[in-house]
């Protein structure tokens, strides 16, 4: 047997070895950390991603019904929506949706929440809305007449 093969086999090992380490512990302790902003991100960062909410909408004999229902993270939330009057003269009525949270322990599943909104407005009120202060894009569905707008309201499309 050969020992000074196996022993320069074994430096040279061990070489690799202690240059791999070395390179280890710098990426982990000494490199720089700072990360190069990437143009795309630092463009969503800066904008806010206005959410779209899907209700059904029914005018009848003066009375304006916004119905429908929201994805909330866990059974444990709920939402609130109440009608607010943006202007003196009611051309313009804003839908504040705010969520709000009950228990400790909630399992982490999204449920959908059903709401309904009833004023009383003009029929060509402008309508809008907020989630917890942030503007939503809504989505108004004429309801069929007739249609039941009370509990769960499915909108197919």
């Amino acid at each position: 047997m050969n020992y000074r093969l196996n022993s320069k086999i074994i430096a040279l090992v061990a070489v690799f070895v202690l240059i791999a380490g070395a390179l280890f512990a710098y990426t982990l302790l000494l490199a720089p950390t700072d990360e190069v902003p990437h143009p795309q991100t630092e463009e969503r960062k800066g904008a806010v991603q206005e959410r779209l909410l899907t209700a059904k909408h029914r005018y009848e004999n003066g009375v304006h019904t916004v119905a429908g229902s929201v994805a909330l993270p866990t059974p444990c939330h709920a939402v609130v929506a109440e009608p607010f009057f943006v202007d003196s003269g009611t051309t313009t009525v804003e839908i504040r949706f705010s969520t709000t949270l009950s228990g400790d322990v909630c399992a982490q599943v999204v449920t959908q929440a059903p709401f309904k909104v009833t004023f009383t407005a003009g029929e060509q009120v402008a309508i809008r809305a907020t989630w917890d202060g942030a503007p939503v894009r809504l989505n108004l569905v004429p309801a069929v007449p007739g249609e039941n707008l009370d509990g769960t309201v499915e909108i197919k499309g």
